[in-house]
């Protein structure tokens, strides 16, 4: 699992055209934390995150990412 995995969700969203769940969350690793917001769908047998460091809203390189992002086709056991 991924760092959004024992936080609670904060909405629904797409992500290459799948329906995802949306978390926005603060992420500490020592003395430094950042705000996270990760855009999750299962894929297969396992979890795809796209994951921004932000300050609040997706900035406009952000959202064009999450805009364009797309999946190559799942392979079997993947």
């Amino acid at each position: 699992h991924g760092l959004w995995a024992d936080e609670k969700a904060t909405g629904a969203a797409m992500l290459a055209g799948q329906p995802a769940t949306r978390y926005d969350y603060r992420h500490c690793d020592g003395p430094l934390c950042s705000r996270m917001t990760s855009f999750v769908i299962p894929r297969g047998n396992r979890w795809l995150a796209l994951e921004f460091r932000s300050k609040g809203d997706l900035n406009r390189v952000n959202r064009r990412i999450l805009a364009s992002f797309s999946l190559h086709p799942a392979r079997p056991g993947d």
